[in-house]
């Protein structure tokens, strides 16, 4: 994917991100802890090397759990409007993960792989995309 900026963030406007490298990845989660946090069967992401992300208006509440393997995990979302922008873990502390539809144009980036496919819903069909892979 290219290098380009990206500024984008929360349905209200409270809180923007810019995003100065490209995106490593893009992908559809379907793991449970995602379903929870999106109240939505699955949830888009874009992956972008933590050192090229920065809030630059407002600052999102942020969430720490530990997850099954009891490895950290953190998500950050806006406190007004509640929308979801961020995930990081310790076991990939080195990407942040964006929220795909909180970008303008969430079009511009298709998924390249589903996610934790044993965890999504028996009501669920993968759709195939070129170069999509199931992981």
């Amino acid at each position: 994917m290219e290098n380009r900026s990206i500024e984008d963030g929360c349905l209200c406007g409270e809180v923007h991100y810019r995003a100065t490298k490209a995106p490593t990845s893009s992908h559809i989660c379907h793991c449970e802890n995602c379903q929870h946090a999106s109240a939505a069967p699955f949830a888009a992401w874009l992956s972008f090397p933590a050192g090229g992300f920065a809030f630059i208006k407002g600052q999102p509440v942020r969430y720490r759990y530990a997850r099954e393997d009891s490895t950290w995990a953190e998500r950050a979302f806006c406190a007004r409007c509640g929308t979801q922008l961020t995930y990081t873990s310790e076991d990939h502390s080195d990407t942040f993960d964006v929220t795909t539809c909180s970008l303008d144009a969430p079009e511009a980036f298709p998924p390249d792989s589903h996610e934790w496919t044993a965890e999504k819903l028996s009501w669920i069909e993968l759709w195939t995309l070129p170069n999509v892979k199931e992981v």
